[in-house]
């Protein structure tokens, strides 16, 4: 998922922003120009060493975040707007990063040009239905059914069509190298409770998506 220029998978890698002040300015600048030559495949920066584990992460957020901004093809005031929304309120380091960032952007591009994308697969279809079984530990219980849910995800891959009827699909099962062939099923069976905590994983998920979906570059 990618809205607004911030990369939904790398979230959790930009918590590292919330130190940037413990880096002294000078270290940060060492940091910035290896991120950015990093994110640019500057084989230049491959034996430099970073010396603590703060510089290390903010390292990784600041290599990831390039990518992104250069992907949207942000502008200096949108990239300090960026960072200031992930914790970096130091107007010189704020103002260091996009400088640098701004000469640096056109090799970024490039690279990211030459990097095959990331192809994840459409999510097309859920099936599931409720069944009962047999408490196998002491059937002799008032109750010994238990609900159990049976559910599928199918996916579809690059090339298929989203847009197929699951008749299509069965009809081409037969056939060799059909469209069929290039979708995945998920199966899972979920109790009750295990149903329960799925379902709100989904929403919280689609909550943040579409927080995510709703900023925009400023």
């Amino acid at each position: 998922f990618d809205q607004g220029g911030i990369n939904f998978l790398t979230m959790d890698v930009y918590k590292a922003f919330g130190e940037v002040d413990g880096v002294s300015s000078e270290a940060f600048a060492s940091v910035c120009a290896l991120a950015l030559g990093v994110a640019a495949k500057d084989p230049r920066v491959a034996s430099v060493k970073l010396e603590t584990a703060a510089e290390r992460r903010l390292f990784a957020a600041l290599a990831a975040f390039a990518s992104d901004m250069a992907r949207a093809d942000a502008g200096p005031s949108q990239v300090k707007a960026q960072l200031e929304e992930l914790g970096v309120a130091d107007p010189g380091k704020l103002e260091a990063f996009a400088s640098a960032f701004d000469k640096a952007k056109p090799a970024v591009r490039l690279a990211l040009g030459e990097t095959p994308g990331v192809v994840l697969a459409n999510l097309v279809d859920v099936q599931w239905r409720l069944d009962y079984v047999v408490r196998a530990s002491d059937p002799a219980k008032s109750n010994p059914l238990v609900p159990v849910y049976y559910v599928k995800l199918i996916l579809a891959n690059k090339g298929d069509d989203p847009t197929r009827r699951k008749d299509d699909d069965k009809d081409d099962e037969r056939k060799p190298g059909s469209s069929s062939s290039r979708r995945q099923t998920i199966a899972m069976a979920l109790s009750v409770e295990q149903m329960h905590d799925f379902l709100l994983t989904v929403r919280d998920a689609n909550h943040q998506a579409n927080r995510l979906a709703g900023r925009k570059l400023r």
